[in-house]
């Protein structure tokens, strides 16, 4: 409970533009914290990063804090970034050397602590820090998707459950890890995939969804074996989507939806309130072409 709690105080939702009007900041800075398996701080630490295929520090180093000696910090001005990904190696007399991987972002501060693990302990360094995260959602168009639900599990628990609205969504994880994503929206085939947040880089990361297969629901309302005109017939899904439909002159109504369970509920009319009803739990839509469903309504009431 107490890690869901942060992972949503963590979570920030905005689109790019967001984002983007931070990009004024002068200068900025990632601080590492070197701490002991306890959280307590490491006074005797050395913090490098190095390139990997590319040296793009202009002579940068992170540089000790002389008021807290388990700091260091990286200051950097606007414009400088880490575009590819160098290393972070983190060592301290008495404690096994730590290494990650990290890119940065103009105007990203960043925050890192380190637990550091004692020679011949076992187990290895924790990583604490946060990445941002930006998911675009469309169809196969590359039309935004209005609504899109997210949820975010790492193992078997569910960490988050989001909302994507118009098509973007930038979030912040903390603690790094890796997550199962899972994408929903109405009318679309769910998606799911990994995102792999245990190197300090944020990722931008662009999905389309594709359209669900679908069925048309087709039947008549009656009540008393009469035709009803107007009755209302309201469906909801496992995901709580709703759709809706009314009979014509002839008491029939056409309702195309996507492969899935639903519920379904109808009444004579939309001010009907304890009258004729209908009920149905659990109806499989799962083939293409007309699924035919007859609507008997039941008396229970003046409406």
């Amino acid at each position: 409970m107490k890690v869901l709690k942060m992972l949503v105080l963590c979570v920030l939702v905005c689109g790019f533009n967001c984002f983007d009007s931070a990009q004024a900041c002068g200068k900025f800075d990632v601080v590492v914290e070197v701490q002991n398996e306890a959280g307590e701080p490491i006074d005797n630490a050395f913090v490098q990063l190095t390139p990997i295929t590319k040296d793009e520090t202009t002579g940068k180093v992170f540089e000790l804090n002389k008021g807290k000696l388990s700091n260091f910090m990286l200051e950097l001005t606007e414009g400088q970034q880490l575009r590819e990904f160098h290393r972070l190696i983190i060592s301290a007399d008495g404690y096994k050397t730590a290494e990650n991987a990290l890119k940065i972002v103009s105007c990203d501060n960043k925050n890192i602590k380190v637990k550091l693990v004692k020679n011949g302990a076992t187990g290895e360094a924790v990583w604490n820090f946060y990445n941002r995260i930006v998911i675009q959602v469309t169809d196969v168009n590359n039309t935004n998707i209005e609504k899109t639900r997210l949820t975010v599990m790492q193992g078997e628990k569910i960490t988050t459950q989001l909302l994507i609205e118009n098509g973007y969504l930038s979030i912040t994880f903390f603690p790094n890890g890796i997550y199962d994503f899972q994408l929903k929206a109405k009318g679309f085939q769910t998606a799911q995939f990994k995102v792999d947040s245990s190197k300090i880089a944020g990722q931008d990361l662009k999905f389309q969804l594709k359209e669900a297969q679908k069925a048309v629901l087709t039947g008549t309302v009656k009540l008393d074996k009469k035709i009803i005109e107007g009755a209302v017939i309201h469906i909801r899904d496992a995901d709580y989507n709703e759709y809706f439909a009314k009979t014509d002159g002839n008491g029939i109504y056409l309702v195309t939806l996507p492969f899935g369970k639903y519920n379904i509920y109808s009444t004579v009319n939309d001010k009907c309130w304890m009258c004729a009803e209908f009920y149905k739990n659990d109806f499989l839509i799962n083939k293409e072409g007309e699924i035919k469903l007859d609507i008997e309504l039941q008396f229970h009431g003046e409406g």
